[in-house]
Order: structure tokens, then sequence, then C-alpha cells
């Protein structure tokens, strides 16, 4: 019986582990070696390896040393390991530690050695559309994956595989490579003979974030249909297609082109609405003509001339009208570049656009709105950002950037709690007057166990601004009300003045249809209660804009509008997008929040 000392660490090892284990034939795992602990997910918390998991449960000796150092090699030796096999441990053996097993050590390597030495075979195999990789069983040598070849099995891809799924695969068939190995060596006393490795080598490195970043727009290899505002998307299509006014218009191209085009189609088809709209002026003549005109006429064959002529005029206008008029729109950049005459045009019939009132640029100041020093951020015990300064000031704009769930709407959560700051263990949050009750209850989630922690620090919002809140989120306290009484309860709820012209002239500033005013918020359309949480953000005329993805479910013209009116902005904003156009609108400073 010959004594196995097994080295891994991920999953993948541990399931080769767990075959090798369950079907020991002439061989026994005297032991295991893996990493130590290390921290994993967002709160770091220290975690066993997946190996090390195995083996403590099966109650075989572990070792997980920082270094194999001297230490490290007498406690190996201590369990007389005869033979070491290897499956991503993530080191290279010294040959002190290597002349601890009298039958050799083999490593279990998913790649057609010499082909991707190195920690990531798999990764490159699918990244290079390999059409075939390989389960290979070597030698264990100094240099990095150049020993012998012992066993080598062929594995065929047909471009269906994930990392996952073939890894999980040459897990398995390595483990049953290695049985047969360690067969033959109890049978024979050692390990067979192996072979050189031949052909060119290649090395792969360890996978880096920037590395798995996937350019969709450039790797398809069949066509693909995408429904998106995302302007920077639509820069990588080559045909846009699309829908208004209940038809539909090709674009070949970018979203430049798009433009370009659009404006030039726009301009002939406002010229063409403008024949139209004349054309009904001029038959709504003729028919008051005609009619007139029979009227006063005695013969019987030229009243029914005239009649006749009426008719035909009648009709046609009656078709003209039934027509719906076009909505009309082209971006700003194009606008500028019009001719004079299709510019005249343009004004009398764009299309009705969300209007923003809001402060004008020259009213700025340098009034400090927001401050955070060393913030450090969490939930009951869980940290979720530390060391966090931001100095915003009235007529500047911030954005918060970060890896989802690092902790960037908790932070503007944090702003509008509701709740004292005795919970925290240390630090200050300063409170404001200046947010309604129920919107500062809907952002802490309305109870203080959910309430955001300054653990250290301090941060302070001005408590005599007005904040204006964009949330994805609307509160419940609005969702089953109809959109006009919800407009209206909301401006009460903030202690605003509100009658109803001012709520149909609000409905009308953010194109709603006065149908519109009874449906309930919660049955309106993503673009409608985007629209909704507009005015909501604006009705208090603030001197802070909180943003939390604005232009989500908001179509591109308005957009477009939405980003005209904040760079006339007189206040501060403080965002979270992952619009990277709008952000380049925007600008401001960037605050990275987590790593």
């Amino acid at each position: 019986m010959i004594r196995v000392l097994y080295a891994g660490s991920p999953e993948a090892s541990a399931k080769t582990l767990s075959l090798l284990f369950d079907g020991a034939d002439g061989y026994e795992i005297a032991g295991v070696l893996s990493n130590p602990p290390s921290a994993q997910g967002r709160h770091k918390t220290p975690a066993a390896t997946a190996v090390a998991r195995f083996a403590e449960e099966r109650g075989i000796p572990l070792f997980t040393p920082e270094r194999l150092n001297a230490a490290a090699r007498e406690e190996i030796a201590s369990i007389r390991p005869d033979i070491l096999v290897c499956f991503a441990y993530g080191h290279i053996f010294g040959p002190k530690f290597l002349s601890l097993f009298p039958l050799g050590a083999i490593n279990l390597h998913p790649s057609l050695l010499p082909k991707y030495r190195g920690p990531a075979p798999v990764n490159a195999a699918i990244l290079n559309r390999d059409t075939k990789t390989a389960v290979t069983v070597q030698t264990i040598s100094l240099a990095m994956d150049e020993g012998d070849i012992l066993a080598q099995e062929i594995v065929e891809l047909d471009g269906t595989e994930t990392s996952f799924s073939l890894l999980d695969h040459c897990a398995s068939r390595g483990a049953e490579i290695i049985k047969k190995l360690l067969g033959e060596c109890a049978s024979n006393g050692k390990l067979s003979e192996g072979k050189k490795q031949a052909g060119e080598a290649s090395y792969t490195k360890i996978i880096a974030k920037d590395d798995c970043r996937i350019d969709w727009m450039k790797s398809a290899r069949q066509a693909m249909l995408i429904i998106t505002h995302d302007r920077d998307v639509l820069a990588e299509v080559d045909r846009i297609v699309e829908l208004r006014d209940g038809a539909s218009a090709s674009y070949r191209g970018n979203y430049d082109d798009y433009l370009r085009q659009n404006a030039s189609a726009t301009g002939n088809a406002m010229q063409d609405y403008e024949q139209t709209e004349r054309r009904i002026a001029n038959l709504r003549d003729k028919v008051l003509q005609f009619r007139r005109l029979k009227e006063k006429a005695r013969d019987p064959g030229t009243i029914a001339q005239f009649k006749r002529r009426e008719n035909q005029a009648a009709a046609e206008l009656e078709k003209l009208e039934k027509i719906d008029k076009p909505t009309f729109w082209i971006d700003r950049e194009n606008v500028a570049q019009l001719d004079y005459k299709v510019a005249d045009r343009y004004q009398k019939f764009k299309a009705r656009n969300i209007r923003l009132n809001m402060r004008d640029s020259a009213m700025r100041s340098q009034r400090k709105l927001v401050e955070a020093r060393d913030l450090a951020l969490g939930f009951d015990e869980r940290i979720l950002f530390e060391g966090v300064n931001i100095d915003l000031r009235e007529g500047e704009a911030i954005e918060l950037r970060g890896r989802n769930g690092t902790g960037k709407t908790t932070l503007i959560r944090a702003l509008m709690a509701n709740a004292s700051s005795s919970a925290a263990s240390s630090g200050r949050l300063r409170k404001t007057a200046q947010v309604p009750p129920q919107l500062a209850q809907a952002l802490i989630k309305n109870t203080i166990q959910f309430a955001p922690i300054v653990y250290a620090g301090s941060l302070y919002l001005d408590p005599h601004i007005r904040v204006g809140i964009y949330e994805q989120e609307i509160a419940a306290t609005y969702l089953n009300l109809p959109l006009a009484r919800a407009i209206e309860q909301m401006y009460l709820d903030r202690g605003l003045k509100i009658n109803d012209t001012k709520i149909r002239q609000l409905m009308g500033d953010y194109l709603f249809v006065e149908s519109d005013g009874a449906v309930p918020l919660a049955s309106l359309s993503g673009g409608q209660k985007a629209r909704f949480q507009l005015i909501s953000m604006l009705a208090n005329e603030p001197q802070l804009l909180i943003l939390d993805e604005p232009t989500n479910h908001l179509d591109l013209p308005s957009i477009e509008e939405l980003e005209a009116a904040l760079e006339r902005y007189a206040g501060a904003i403080l965002y979270v997008s992952h619009d990277d156009y709008f952000r380049r609108k925007i600008g401001g400073s960037v605050v990275q929040i987590g790593s």
C-alpha cells in the first residue's frame, strides 16, 4: 500500500481528491496539502479551501502552511508519504520538498502540454477557440509544467464549453488516469516511464479582472438582436431599427450614423407633413367652397357636379385627418447643423420631451453641501467600505463609482437616514430635516435594523438645503395611488402647495396624457414610472440632486433632455450610473467606493 500526499486547493481539485479517496485501490490518501484560509466574499471572511474542507470532513491529516519551509517539511515527513499527487495547488515545489517522496511526484494539468503551461490552461483554450485540449498527467519538475508526460488524453471541444464545465470534465478524467498510474506504481514499486514533452511550448498567466471583460459586439458568430437605449452599445452595431408612432424605420450603421440619417430623414418628413397640413387646409376650403356653390346653383346637373366634388374633397380630407401627427426628434448636435428653414420647421413640429424646470447655473455658489471624512459604512457588524472622502459644493458633480454590492446606494441611504447615530459603534451622522419622512423611511427600508451604520469617520449633509432624490424604486406609499393622486400626495407630504391646475401642468410637462391620471402608479410602464420619479425629484426645487441610475427606462430624447437640464443645473449633483455616455456628459469628480 503506497501512501499519497495530495496537494490542491480549488473546487475542481477537491473533486479529483474525492474520486481518488473513494476509489482507492493499492494506495491510500495519507495526507492533504492545501493553501491556508483566505479572505472571501464582500466581507472578507477567512475561508478554507475546498480541498481543505474535504480533508477535514473525511478526517484526513491536513497541512496548510504559509510556506513550505523546514518546519512544514518536517511536519509532512511525519506521515511518511511515498508519492505526491498534485492538482492546482498553485505553487512550484523546491528540491528539498520533492525529496520527501521516494516514489516521485506527479501533477494533473488540463492542457495539451507543452501547450498552455501555467495557471490558466482551461481559460486559454476556450478564449482561443481551440478545437481540442487534453488531460495530462506529468512528473513534477523544478520548472513550471516541464516534467515528463506519463499519460495524455485528448478532449475534443465544440465551442459550447465553459471554464467550469471543461475543468470539471478534466478533474473527473484526470482522477481516473491517476488511479490507473497509482495502481501500476503499487504493483511495480515505481512510476511508469514518461516521455519528454515535444513541440513548441506556450504559457498562460493568472486571469486578471480586466481579462474577463467581454466585448459582446466584437465576438458574435451569428446575428445579434439587442433592445437597448445604451448609446455606447448602439455605437458598436451595424444597423438600428427604430420603433416610433406605430411604425419602424431601419438605419444602416451605428448610433452616430443613425443620428445623421435621422436628422436628414426628419427634415424630409417634416417637409412632407407640412405639405400634408397645407393640403388639409386647402381641402377644408374646397369643401366649404363646393358646398356654397352647390347651395347657390339652380341647375340639377350643376348641383350634382358640385356635390360630387364636395364629397371627393371631404373623403380625401377625412383620410388625411386620420393620419396621426408624427413625432420628430433630432439630437442637439445635429439640430445645430440644420438649414435655417429645416430648423424653423423643427421648432414647429419637434416631439414633446420632458420639460425640466431647474435653477440656472448663474445662481451657483461654492457652499459645501456634502462632506465625508475617512468614512466607514455598513450594516450590523458588516463593513461595506472604508476610507471614503467626499467634498461636494454647489455647482459641482460627483460620481460614486464601484462594483455592484460595494455600497454606493447604501451611502446614498446613509445621507438620507432617519435614524439616530447612536446605533453606530463610532463616527457620527448629521441628519437633514429637508427630506420628507416617507421618502427617508423608504430609503432606509422603514426599519432601524437595516439602517446604514457609520463605523468610523464622519458623514455630513448641510441641514439647511433642499434635496431631490431619484431612485429606481418608488416609495410604497404612492404605488397604489392613481398618478394624479400620487403627484398630489407627494407634494402634500413635502408641505408644498398643489392644485388641479399644477397637476395637469406637471402631467403635460412630463408627457402624460389626461387618462394616465386615473392609472395606479404600479400599473404604469417603466418609462412612465421614471418620469414620475423626475417629478418627485424636482418638486421642492432642490439644491442637491441625488441620482441613482437616472437613465434607466427613459427613451433617448428624454435622456438627452435630462442631460441638457443637468448641464444647466445650478445645484450640486451626486450620482450613480452605469451609463458611460451619461457619465461623460455630466462629468464631475469620481469617488471610488470599495476596491
